[in-house]
């Protein structure tokens, strides 16, 4: 039975997911024909300023000519700014440009929106509910691996 359960469940979140993606890309008017691959981008280099290019790719899973590529669009865009490291030449280094920051927050915004136009139509006490359980996964993942 719990099985079963937790196999629902599983498929109802990627089934949710796939309705907020969808919901975001309709959204998405300001993003500059951004993707999600170069949001993900964004948000791990604003999370780890000076990140190198193999960490990046590290990171987001995908191959350093991928990563590489993809920095290259967000360059060209002015959202991304290469710099090389003080000790180590040849290690370029990511940040976000004032203009990356200000379509990362316009982009967030967006997601948060979306994701308010899905689930503000469900009852209070059940919201309630969902955070409660929302908030017992995620502790419960973060001891299980020590983070």
């Amino acid at each position: 039975m719990k099985k079963q359960l937790v196999d629902s469940i599983i498929s109802l979140t990627f089934e949710l997911s796939r309705v907020v993606r969808k919901r975001m890309a309709r959204a998405s008017t300001q993003m500059h024909a951004m993707n999600f691959l170069q949001l993900h981008a964004l948000l791990l280099i604003l999370e780890y300023p000076g990140i190198t290019m193999k960490e990046l790719a590290v990171g987001m899973k995908i191959t350093s000519p991928s990563a590489t590529s993809l920095i290259e669009r967000l360059v060209r865009s002015k959202l991304v700014r290469r710099s090389a490291d003080t000790k180590n030449r040849k290690l370029v280094r990511l940040r976000v440009t004032p203009e990356g920051l200000k379509i990362l927050r316009s982009a967030m915004r967006q997601k948060h929106e979306a994701v308010r136009d899905i689930i503000e139509h469900v009852p209070e006490h059940d919201l309630e509910e969902f955070a409660r359980i929302l908030a017992t996964l995620l502790s419960s993942y973060k001891l299980a691996h020590g983070e």
